[in-house]
């Protein structure tokens, strides 16, 4: 019985110093993003980023903590379109056919769409074990860069005040900051940069999965935006979403 009692009794004083723990991690790791919910998402892949930041963590309970932390995260997404539009088309010669036939008329555009964030994440985390954790919150993103760089290939361009490029599907950064290099000399290829389309404030809901050894961390979280990035009333709405994998070290007790 004596011994039962001195267990229990380490047990519940090694419970109470973890209450009110306090620990920071460094980490690092990658972040594949793309935007969703406007009518070119169709065309965007995903795009491979880095991701840098410090977290913090309260325990307020031996299972239940508190994280709050600042990254530096490379967000976006690649733009890859191509399409082709068969036109008939019949040559007469004296009113008689001569010919007829089928036109192929290719464009394709290939660029990467750059959205880079200061993100400050503030989440409940849950321990499952002392090696898993899972955790939820918010978090709020300030854009430092946001640019568009790539290279076009119309059959048909027109431009004028900003990109419009035939069936306007690609009027994103009208009317802002940009520039266009026609690339040859007959005018359907052009390399193009377009800066300051983004709004300058993001938020949103991150979720994760941890696992824990010996104060090295090992996380995966999903980020998904709630409000609309893209300024304009052209340019429709867009959503960032983001899945990162990073590896950090914990200091401090937990």
């Amino acid at each position: 019985m004596l011994l039962v009692a001195m267990l229990m009794t380490s047990m519940a004083a090694n419970a109470q110093d973890k209450v009110n723990a306090y620990s920071f991690k460094p980490y690092a790791g990658i972040t594949l993003s793309t935007i969703t919910g406007s009518p070119y998402s169709c065309y965007f892949e995903p795009n491979k980023g880095l991701t840098v930041g410090i977290e913090a963590e309260y325990m307020i309970s031996p299972s239940l903590g508190i994280t709050y932390g600042v990254a530096y995260s490379q967000m976006g997404a690649k733009d890859s379109f191509y399409e082709e539009d068969r036109i008939p088309y019949r040559t007469y010669r004296y009113d008689q056919l001569v010919e007829e036939g089928i036109n192929v008329i290719a464009s394709s555009r290939n660029g990467t769409i750059k959205c880079d964030y200061v993100n400050i994440p503030v989440m409940a985390k849950l321990y499952l074990n002392p090696w898993v954790a899972i955790s939820a919150g918010v978090q709020m993103g300030i854009l430092v860069d946001d640019k568009i760089t790539g290279r076009a290939i119309y059959d048909d361009i027109i431009s004028g005040n900003g990109f419009y490029v035939r069936r306007g599907y690609y009027t994103l950064i009208s009317p802002y900051n940009s520039s266009f290099e026609f690339a040859d000399e007959n005018g359907k290829a052009m390399n193009y940069k377009i800066e300051y389309f983004a709004k300058q404030f993001d938020a949103g809901i991150p979720a994760g999965i941890s696992l824990e050894y010996r104060n090295v961390c090992l996380d995966a979280r999903y980020y998904a935006g709630l409000f609309n990035i893209l300024k304009g009333s052209k340019t429709g709405k867009g959503y960032n979403r983001s899945f990162s994998v990073t590896l950090g070290y914990r200091f401090g007790s937990r």
